[in-house]
C-alpha cells in the first residue's frame, strides 16, 4: 500500500509537470500568435494610409497632403461633425475625409485604442498610431502657406524621384513615465543638426529621443515609403537619412543635414 500510495503521487508530480510546461508552450504561442496579428495590423494600417495618402496627391492635382497645416481652421467629417484648432491641423482627421472612412480606422489601431479617451478629439489627432515625416513629405505648412524648409520638402508627386518615409508606428512618454503607442508627427534623425539622442537604442528608451518612432514589433518599426513598399527596420537602421529626405538619397549622404538659412523655420 505504501508503494502505491508513493507511486500514485510520483505520477501525479509528473502529470502536474507535463501539464506545466504545456500551459507554458500554450501560452508562448498565443503570446506569438497576439503579437503577429498586432505586426500583421500595423503593416495593414501603414499600407492604407500611404494609399490613401498617394490618392489624395491624385485628386488634388498632384499635391500631397500636408502631415500639419496651420491655415486649416475646421474639417468637416462625413457625418457632418465639425473638428477645429490644432485637432484639424494634424493630418489625422483631414486624411480620414478624404479617405472616407472614421478617425478610429486611421489613428485608432492597436494599443493605442486602450490608451486615450477615444471620445476626445484632440488626443485622438495627438496620438494616432502612426507618425508622418511632414517635414520632408507632405509638409508642415504655416498660417501664411509658406512650407517649413520648402526646398527639402516633397510636397508634389512629380518631385517624388526618390522613395522616402512616409508614416512609421509612432509613441510618445507622457509626464507620468507611460508611454502612449502612438504620434502625430516623426523627427528625423538630422534637419539643421542632430535631433535624435547619439546612443543607441534600448528597449525602454523615450521614443522623444528617437523621433518618437515605436519600435513595438520585436524591436522593429513598421515604415511605409513613398513607392508603397512597407519595410519592418529597427531603429539604428532608421537613422540612414537617405529614409528621410529625397535629397540624402539622391546625395547618397546618410547623414545628411539641411543647410541653415535666414528665416527657415524648424
Amino acid at each position: 500500500m505504501g508503494r502505491h500510495r508513493a507511486f500514485t503521487i510520483l505520477e501525479l508530480l509528473i502529470v502536474i509537470s507535463i501539464l506545466a510546461v504545456l500551459s507554458g508552450l500554450i501560452f508562448i504561442g498565443v503570446s506569438r500568435a497576439f503579437k503577429a496579428a498586432g505586426k500583421a495590423q500595423d503593416i495593414s494600417l501603414a499600407r492604407d494610409l500611404t494609399t490613401g495618402f498617394q490618392a489624395t496627391a491624385a485628386d488634388g492635382n498632384g499635391r500631397y497632403l500636408p502631415g500639419y497645416d496651420r491655415r486649416v481652421d475646421e474639417v468637416t467629417l462625413k457625418n457632418g461633425r465639425v473638428v477645429a484648432g490644432p485637432t484639424a491641423n494634424r493630418y489625422p482627421f483631414r486624411l480620414a475625409r478624404e479617405m472616407g472612412v472614421t478617425i478610429h480606422e486611421v489613428a485608432l489601431v492597436g494599443k493605442v485604442r486602450k490608451q486615450i479617451d477615444s471620445s476626445n478629439d484632440y488626443l485622438v489627432s495627438l496620438y494616432p498610431a502612426f507618425g508622418i515625416n511632414h517635414y520632408f513629405v507632405g509638409g508642415d505648412v504655416q498660417a501664411d502657406g509658406s512650407v517649413s524648409h520648402n526646398t527639402e520638402c516633397v510636397t508634389r508627386t512629380e518631385q517624388a524621384s526618390e522613395s522616402i518615409i512616409v508614416f512609421a508606428t509612432a509613441a510618445s512618454f507622457r509626464d507620468n513615465g507611460e508611454t502612449i503607442h502612438g504620434y502625430n508627427t516623426l523627427t528625423p534623425p538630422f534637419l539643421t543638426t542632430r535631433m535624435w539622442s547619439p546612443d543607441s537604442w534600448q528597449l525602454g528608451a523615450d521614443p522623444n529621443d528617437y523621433g518618437h518612432l515605436d519600435a513595438r514589433h520585436g524591436s522593429k518599426v513598421v515604415a511605409s515609403f513613398l513607392d508603397g513598399s512597407i519595410r519592418s527596420l529597427n531603429v539604428e537602421e532608421m537613422r540612414d537619412m537617405r529614409l528621410w529626405s529625397m535629397k540624402a538619397a539622391m546625395n547618397n549622404d546618410s547623414d545628411y543635414k539641411i543647410r541653415r538659412s535666414r528665416g527657415g523655420r524648424l
